[in-house]
């Protein structure tokens, strides 16, 4: 794992963790990646967002204390997350 990601999850344990990844099919909807977005604003959690092709612009700001990348490393972002929220594909049900 990238030594940022692992620092990142490293650095509040006791706030827990989203994992929010909709593969690769559904992350050019960007729209749905900001609802997701606007809902979690507000709750108590650190989110990782693997944003995939979706326009950074649309999703719009996001807490400067979640991690957004393109990519993340799926299943260790899995092992260390309270929730996962996923399109349901084979790899997020499988790896979940």
């Amino acid at each position: 794992m990238p030594a940022d990601i692992a620092g990142w999850l490293d650095a509040d344990q006791g706030t827990p963790v989203v994992y929010v990844s909709f593969g690769s099919f559904l992350s050019v909807r960007a729209d749905v990646l900001r609802r997701v977005v606007d809902a979690l604003r507000t709750l108590p959690v650190r989110v990782a967002l693997a944003a995939g092709a979706a326009d950074p612009a649309a999703i719009g700001e996001v807490p400067g204390h979640w991690l957004v990348r393109e990519f993340l490393p799926q299943v260790a972002l899995l092992e260390r997350s309270a929730a996962a929220v996923t399109h349901g594909g084979n790899n997020s049900v499988t790896e979940s």
